[in-house]
């Protein structure tokens, strides 16, 4: 978002934050959860959701972003997103718990090229 607020203004960052949140919201079900984290990062809680399934459904909102870049004004603003991954597990106290193993996972996505998903290991 940064490149994209320095290069079209901080109003083309607001269009886009909102094209990616209704590209997200037309591809959940409605037993999940979105939420924006802040910035540029946004949350999905999947309920009754096993982690093979979670990264389906992942690779599927990563193309779909992809593919659907938003033009404003006849000017193309190519779109990509890093997802990271994480699943309750036993050793998970709290929220805070899955969220910092998916920002884990999230840095390991934008290392290695961004446009990817990769799940906590």
């Amino acid at each position: 978002f940064k490149n994209i607020n320095d290069n079209y203004g901080h109003d083309m960052g607001d269009k886009v934050l909102k094209h990616l949140t209704f590209l997200l919201e037309e591809n959940l079900r409605n037993i999940d959860i979105l939420g924006r984290l802040g910035g540029e990062e946004f949350g999905i809680l999947l309920p009754n959701t096993e982690p093979d399934q979670a990264m389906i459904l992942a690779q599927r909102l990563r193309q779909i972003i992809e593919e659907n870049s938003l033009t404003v004004k006849e000017q193309l603003i190519p779109l990509t997103v890093s997802i990271g991954l994480s699943s309750f597990t036993p050793d998970i106290i709290n929220l805070d718990d899955l969220l910092k193993r998916a920002d884990i996972a999230l840095y390991q996505a934008k290392e290695n090229g961004r446009n990817c998903v990769v799940k906590f290991s």
